[in-house]
């Protein structure tokens, strides 16, 4: 992320270029917004926030929101030929990300939600009759789309549903539904994954490869983000088929090739990420059942960052678009449980608080279940999430008990509490007197368990003269 930052340039809030001839200054900027804004800095806090403040001014004025703009809402800059929809959509989710971030009731967050909801609904109505989208504004609705673009454009619609109060209209995503049915490879052996265009009336071959169909995880995670928009993951045929796609080419290198996987390819693990985390896929079969397949692309960025912060890999996109899209991987919104039990310390002769561990969690998704390990002494008895810790007869001392939970998501997490009983003295009944007084033992009356050290005082007296002696003798 510093290395990120310092990339910007200071005046303009654009993001450089690096290595690259290429001139794609709105989407680029919007990237390196979005990955820094996912790093935790807003406008007004955060080690970025400058950096922050200075690209949100920049795309704030790249867009005209007038009734009468002729492309209203439409993020662009003159002379800026790669971006187009692409950079639109990369703008959009910068713009949903600050908007979901700044602070209620002010004219910047008014500005931003005037802003963004002219983006989403510019990207409405550049939708396609085929339901994707293309790599201009839709002014004269060409008969066929490409799923790089319909996947950032989807994203677009989704952040900003997320974060507002905006509502994908249904006429979208049906036609979007239809899109996903036609992108989808439907047999053979690239079963389940999306295509480059479709099989469109007018549709020409992969513009930059014709002698394939693009099949790979870059466009089937796009894929699976528009899936999980539209249907129930956890019930859909097409989410099963696009998920036994990426396990079946999971060791593939990523490339201009059927079947390409996501190794060497940050945009892919991206848009593959994506994906996933919209259709709430944890793990994945890869070879064993059940891995955790972001712990798998989390490992290979890490392992391949450069020793001053960038990552770059060769290939397609410059180092700092490539550094931006490994960024924005591990920036993934990771399901978690978090929990603090408390420890507890009370004197002998006294009881614990019961408890409901439930209400102890932070971070999580209910329902949970329950489980502990750990105590040799102390009793547990517990009913599902409710727990009452109990000592046996004479006994002091601290045991730590370790607390499991597993949430909904299948996140486990373990947390130690201690639990201390003290041996506080507990004196007995001691008998009145009547003159002439004995002597006796104070250490007589003190009942089990007897602390290892005792300290004896007494008060109350007005005209008794009273001396504990050094072995608590009155």
């Amino acid at each position: 992320l510093d290395w990120l930052a310092a990339q910007q340039d200071p005046q303009s809030g654009v993001l450089s270029l690096g290595r690259s001839r290429e001139y794609a200054p709105v989407g680029i900027t919007s990237l390196g917004l979005l990955a820094l804004m996912a790093g935790g800095s807003t406008q007004g806090r955060g080690p970025h926030r400058e950096e922050v403040k200075r690209g949100l001014t920049y795309l704030l004025g790249l867009v005209d929101t007038s009734v009468q703009a002729k492309h209203r809402g439409y993020i662009d800059l003159k002379g800026d030929n790669l971006s187009r929809t692409h950079g639109h959509g990369y703008a959009t989710l910068a713009l949903a990300q600050a908007y979901g971030m700044s602070p209620r009731g002010n004219n910047q967050h008014a500005r931003l939600r005037e802003v963004l909801i002219a983006a989403v609904e510019l990207i409405e109505t550049s939708q396609g009759s085929e339901g994707g989208w293309y790599y201009q504004e839709r002014e004269y609705n060409p008969s066929w789309s490409d799923n790089s673009i319909s996947g950032y454009a989807t994203m677009g619609l989704g952040f900003a549903q997320s974060l507002t109060d905006y509502t994908i209209p249904l006429a979208a995503l049906n036609r979007l539904d239809v899109f996903a049915d036609r992108i989808q490879e439907p047999g053979g052996a690239y079963d389940g994954g999306s295509n480059y265009a479709g099989n469109w009336t007018g549709a020409p071959p992969d513009s930059c490869n014709p002698n394939y169909d693009w099949i790979n995880a870059l466009k089937t995670g796009n894929l699976l983000y528009e899936l999980c928009l539209i249907e129930d993951p956890a019930t859909s045929t097409r989410v099963a088929r696009a998920l036994g796609f990426l396990e079946r080419y999971w060791t593939v290198p990523a490339g201009q090739v059927n079947g390409g996987g996501w190794t060497q390819d940050y945009q892919a693990m991206f848009t593959m990420m994506k994906g996933l985390e919209g259709c709430g896929v944890e793990t994945l079969d890869l070879g064993e059942a059940g891995e955790d397949w972001f712990a798998i692309v989390a490992e290979w960025i890490v392992d391949n960052q450069s020793s001053d912060g960038r990552f770059y890999v060769g290939g397609r996109g410059n180092e700092n678009m490539q550094t931006v899209w490994a960024l924005l991987t591990l920036e993934k919104a990771v399901p978690r449980l978090e929990f603090g039990i408390p420890g507890q310390c009370v004197p002998y002769g006294t009881e614990f608080e019961p408890f409901d561990a439930d209400e102890y969690v932070v971070l999580g998704e209910p329902p949970y279940t329950w489980s502990y390990s750990g105590n040799a002494d102390l009793i547990v008895d517990q009913d599902e999430s409710l727990f009452v810790i109990s000592y046996p007869e004479n006994w002091t001392g601290s045991e730590t008990i370790t607390f499991t939970a597993t949430d909904a998501n299948g996140k486990t997490s373990d947390d130690t509490a201690t639990f201390t009983v003290s041996p506080a003295p507990i004196v007995g009944d001691i008998p009145d007197q009547v003159a002439p007084f004995e002597t006796f033992d104070l250490d007589d009356y003190l009942q089990a368990p007897v602390p290892e050290l005792v300290t004896w005082s007494y008060e109350g007296n007005s005209c008794l003269g009273v001396a504990i002696d050094a072995d608590n003798v009155v």
